[in-house]
């Protein structure tokens, strides 16, 4: 599905800030150097649990904001990382044909082997979330956790994520809250925070309805305290 010509041209729209992040390899290279401990570090922060429980309220009553998945939806996981992400939302909704892309070669290693052990069978490439390499309309459904802080130029992710969602498709992002663990954070991974505010808006500007925000984390469970979760969807398709 493109972008209507009225909508918003998000690459020139002179209210996107100037973001200072690492270049794209750059970042991939940190990544790839962290991620064979990765899975262990964002174990103890309870990132499986909260995640879990993000998937089972999007999907369950009375949220249901994934609740018009098909049967067997096609699921992009835009970085992908070691694949946590998805897999939580193969846990409660196992029927997934999987897709994730990554610029880190590490990440992609990592998740390959956690789906393929879970015999969760996934097509994975290494690419550039503002670039997608998929043809329009070809996911019920795009995630993204944590990625969009890392880019220079995050609108033009949302855009290219929209592009290959098929209409009534569904999208769910999760950003880093901007809290104090945050800052600590930014110092290791050199990201820019995201504004919920601007996240909503770059959903809407490229044509998401039902923009809703998600908090998830529990007492205890810094992964869920740090994250905040968005979900929209794409238009129907109109039928005459």
């Amino acid at each position: 599905m493109q972008a209507e010509a009225s909508r918003i041209v998000l690459d020139d729209n002179p209210s996107n800030p100037v973001r200072k992040v690492p270049g794209p390899y750059e970042t991939a290279g940190m990544y790839d150097l962290a991620s064979a401990d990765w899975d262990r570090a964002t174990r103890r922060i309870g990132a499986d649990t909260a995640y879990a429980r993000l998937f089972a309220d999007l999907l369950c009553p009375p949220v249901r904001s994934l609740g018009n998945l098909p049967d067997r939806p096609t699921v992009l996981d835009c970085g992908i990382g070691t694949g946590r992400f998805v897999y939580a939302l193969a846990e409660v909704h196992p029927a997934l044909r999987i897709h994730g892309i990554d610029l880190s070669a590490g990440m992609l290693a990592q998740a390959r082997s956690r789906l393929a052990s879970a015999e969760m069978p996934a097509r994975l490439a290494r690419g550039d979330a503002r670039a997608l390499p998929y043809p329009d309309a070809s996911f019920d459904l795009v995630l993204c956790a944590h990625m969009l802080e890392h880019l220079a130029d995050p609108w033009r992710a949302v855009h290219d994520m929209e592009r290959v969602l098929r209409p009534g498709g569904a999208v769910v992002i999760v950003i880093t809250g901007n809290r104090f663990a945050d800052a600590v954070l930014r110092r290791r991974w050199r990201y820019a925070p995201i504004r919920p505010r601007a996240l909503c808006g770059w959903l809407h500007s490229v044509g998401f309805t039902e923009v809703d925000r998600h908090s998830f984390g529990r007492f205890g469970e810094l992964a869920g305290w740090l994250g905040d979760a968005w979900a929209g969807h794409t238009k129907p398709e109109v039928t005459s």
